[in-house]
């Protein structure tokens, strides 16, 4: 056989091989996308039903603390109590989880500066103590990055990716925030970084093969990335895609309601982006996550980001390490 004709069947293989993954990686989306919906009804449905009674008996605690003395033979009772309290409360947050998941896509996106929700969202967990132990650094981008949706789920996505990287690292470590404007056909390049340490020199990744999905299913021009990493103890490679499926979590029963992961996976959707996890440089787990990257707000609304961009804290004080 010639070599022209060798090199032709050998391509036309090639495109059918990469014609089935496709098809194969489409359906298994398919396949997620209507157990994922099926399941958001399920949660919308159990959380109307436990969060009524629910309230009903945290009235009813609030109620008989009122009514007991804080002397020593309420001691007892009044301990008995809190835990009722606390417990009601984990309640309470399993169904916010659930409310959340099951949340419809906002109706209206409107453009969001993606730095000033990071800086917002690390000062809003430092106020609840959250990060005490953990130093936060920030590789932000010098010029604004707009990607379109709702702020309050933006927002959600970085805390949730907070919360977890710090229950991943029982409470201390790092946690490295990296914002960057990538044009799309750099996403074809590999990518080349240094470890952690910068002792062992540059070393050189292949192109995401999840990155090069979303590439062919999105015509975004430029487009955000951005990674979340830890010092933590990292992810699997086999539970690198269940850790997105709802209710699936990797701590002690009663340490977590599997929804966290799940919540940032269902806003990545509704902001047309992708997300996935690898190894960090850190060690630990890197959550990485694509967005297109849309106009910035004309006139006064522009002029108004700006300034709170101003207002927001440095990046250098952003990377102060906390005792």
């Amino acid at each position: 056989m010639p070599a022209t004709a060798s090199r032709e069947l050998h391509d036309v293989a090639a495109t059918f091989d990469r014609l089935i993954d496709r098809v194969r990686e489409d359906q298994a989306q398919l396949i997620r996308a209507e157990k994922l919906a099926s399941i958001g009804r399920l949660a919308a449905s159990v959380a109307h039903e436990i969060g009524n009674p629910l309230g009903a008996i945290l009235g009813h605690v609030h109620l008989l603390r009122g009514q007991l003395k804080t002397d020593e033979a309420s001691r007892e009772p009044l301990e008995l109590l809190a835990a009722l309290e606390r417990e009601s409360a984990r309640i309470e947050r399993i169904v916010r989880g659930l409310l959340d998941y099951a949340r419809a896509r906002p109706p209206a996106p409107a453009p969001i500066d993606i730095d000033d929700v990071v800086r917002s969202c690390v000062d809003l967990l430092r106020t609840q103590g959250l990060l005490a132990a953990v130093d936060v650094a920030l590789e932000l981008t010098d010029e604004p990055l707009f990607v379109s949706g709702q702020r309050h789920d933006l927002e959600q996505l970085f805390v949730n990716l907070f919360i977890n990287a710090v229950d991943a690292m029982n409470g201390q470590g790092q946690i490295v925030v990296r914002l960057e404007r990538a044009a799309r056909f750099t996403l074809r390049q590999p990518a080349v970084r240094r470890t952690f340490a910068d002792v062992d020199g540059a070393v050189e990744h292949p192109p995401s093969a999840r990155a090069q999905r979303w590439l062919a299913g999105h015509d975004a021009v430029e487009i955000a990335k951005i990674v979340v990493a830890d010092s933590g103890p990292g992810v699997s490679p086999e539970l690198a895609e269940r850790i997105f499926d709802p209710f699936f979590t990797t701590k002690p029963a009663g340490k977590g309601t599997g929804l966290g992961l799940a919540i940032v996976a269902r806003i990545v959707d509704n902001f047309h982006g992708t997300v996935w996890v690898t190894t960090a440089r850190e060690g630990g787990a890197a959550f990485h996550v694509l967005f297109p990257v849309v106009a910035a707000p004309s006139g006064a609304d522009r002029a108004r980001h700006q300034h709170g961009r101003r207002a927001t804290p440095s990046t250098s004080r952003a990377r102060k390490a906390h005792s």
